[in-house]
C-alpha cells in the first residue's frame, strides 16, 4: 500500500494472475486501476507494478453514491475487496483452482466515516422492513 491508500500489486511468477472484479453486476464501478482493466483478461503483466486498488477513483465512487437519494452501502464494501485468481482464470472466482481475497480495510475505515452502517436503506421497500 501506498501513502495515498492505493494498493499496488507485481507479478513475479511464470504463471499468470489475474485480477477479478467483485462488483455484483458486469458493468457497475469498482475501485480496479485503470492500468488493469485495460489488460486482455486483466491478466497482469509479469514484473510490472500496477495499481489493484485506486484510492481515488474509490473516494469517487463513495462521493458518487452518497449524491444519490439511497446510497448502497453493500455496493461500495464489494468495492474494497480485490480477488486475485493463479494460474486460470474462470467466470466465478469460486472455479478457479487457486485465489485470494484481499480486504482492504483503511478503504473500509473511511467508508465506515461517510456513510455509517444502519444509516442507509438501499431502497425504499427495505426501509418498511
Amino acid at each position: 500500500m501506498d501513502d495515498a491508500g492505493n494498493i499496488l500489486i507485481r507479478r513475479y511468477s511464470k504463471s499468470n494472475v489475474y485480477v477479478k472484479s467483485t462488483a455484483n453486476q458486469p458493468n457497475e464501478e469498482t475501485a480496479i486501476g485503470a492500468d488493469i482493466l485495460k489488460l486482455p483478461g486483466q491478466a497482469i503483466e509479469s514484473e510490472k507494478i500496477v495499481k489493484l486498488f485506486d484510492m481515488k477513483k474509490f473516494q469517487s465512487n463513495v462521493n458518487r453514491e452518497l449524491r444519490r437519494a439511497y446510497p448502497d452501502r453493500r455496493r461500495l464494501e464489494t468495492q474494497c475487496l480485490s480477488a486475485i485468481a493463479f494460474v486460470k482464470s474462470e467466470n466465478d472466482i469460486l472455479d478457479c483452482p487457486v485465489w485470494v481475497l484481499i480486504i482492504n480495510v483503511v478503504a473500509m475505515d473511511m467508508l465506515k466515516s461517510k456513510l455509517p452502517p444502519g444509516k442507509y436503506q438501499k431502497n425504499i421497500s427495505d426501509r418498511c422492513q
